[in-house]
């Protein structure tokens, strides 16, 4: 969590970003979105035209998040519903009837590799990762300066240099 300061108030507010994940079944999509200490009224949903779903929550304490999630293709936005228990926001997202429900997959060796990129890009895994890669985005670029100075250190260790 991070302390931050509200514009046009003196106390601090704690703005958090919450855990979430992507699951699936035959038929919807499911996001699980981890908000402890939150209560139902709290929260606010709201999905705009290019599908892109916002949450936003602010308890009493001050604390606050708002967090965006894409919404996966082939997906039917009009019949979204959702439910808040045990800590836990789960916004069920009904898959378009013209979307196949997906079935086990079995890789061959004759499958070309094109195709399960194709496969792999339409998962929703692309997504979700790309949404962690943002929320951590100075933790990584901290990690890849931290790396690249060992990495040279080294290099002048060993040469001598």
């Amino acid at each position: 969590m991070v302390e931050r300061k509200c514009e046009g108030r003196d106390q601090a507010s704690t703005y958090f970003q919450p855990s979430f994940e992507w699951l699936q079944d035959p038929c919807n999509y499911i996001l699980q979105i981890q908000l402890p200490g939150f209560k139902k009224d709290d929260i606010k949903v709201q999905i705009d035209s290019t599908g892109k779903l916002t949450v936003r929550g602010t308890m009493q304490k001050p604390a606050s998040f708002e967090q965006s999630y894409s919404i996966p293709t082939g997906s039917n936005v009009d019949k979204i519903s959702g439910k808040y228990e045990n800590n836990y926001l789960i916004l069920t997202i009904p898959k378009s009837a013209t979307v196949e429900p997906e079935k086990t997959k079995t890789i061959s060796k004759g499958k070309k590799e094109e195709s399960l990129l194709k496969d792999w890009l339409h998962s929703g895994i692309v997504d979700s990762v790309l949404e962690k890669v943002h929320r951590n985005r100075k933790v990584i670029t901290v990690g890849l300066m931290a790396f690249s100075l060992g990495f040279c250190v080294s290099k002048k260790l060993r040469t001598g240099g």
